[in-house]
């Protein structure tokens, strides 16, 4: 999944990838490897403030403010034509934890719609437009693979 992010006033694109338990992430040609023995060993973040799309992040005591842009708020924006995507996937292979919406409900732009927790974190889902729930593909407790069909919609 692709995430838009803001630094210093430079903006970067993280590429990241799931692979055997770990996380890759591809910034400007780079790869790092995420996994929990690096994070126990190598990177030292010791508080993470967040307000919006703002992170402060103090790691080894320097702060950094970097803006990250939620995938799932652009993912499902308007396509060449207008229309917005009437499909909801997983990015990410995971659990489904919880389903907010039934057929027939009406959503709005925003509204959490489900979640879906991967790597041991919760991923709140939101629509990406107005439109109502045609079909859930889903159910609580359903693990679910990256690019599984979650929910289907018509405007």
């Amino acid at each position: 999944m692709k995430y838009r992010v803001h630094q210093a006033g430079k903006d970067y694109v993280a590429d990241v990838t799931h692979v055997e338990g770990a996380m890759e992430v591809q910034i400007e040609g780079q790869t790092f490897r995420i996994d929990e023995k690096s994070l126990n060993n190598a990177i030292r973040i010791h508080s993470v403030v967040q307000k919006g799309s703002e992170h402060l992040l103090c790691v080894a005591g320097k702060a950094h403010l970097i803006q990250i842009e939620n995938p799932r708020d652009y993912k499902t924006a308007a396509l060449g034509d207008g229309a917005l995507s009437l499909e909801l996937r997983a990015s990410i292979p995971g659990r489904i934890m919880k389903v907010h919406v039934k057929a027939g409900d009406s959503v709005i732009k925003g509204q959490a719609l489900l979640i879906l927790e991967a790597m041991k974190m919760e991923n709140e889902l939101k629509a990406g437009g107005d439109a109502i729930v045609e079909t859930v593909h889903i159910s609580e407790g359903q693990a679910v693979e990256s690019n599984a069909l979650l929910l289907t919609f018509r405007s």
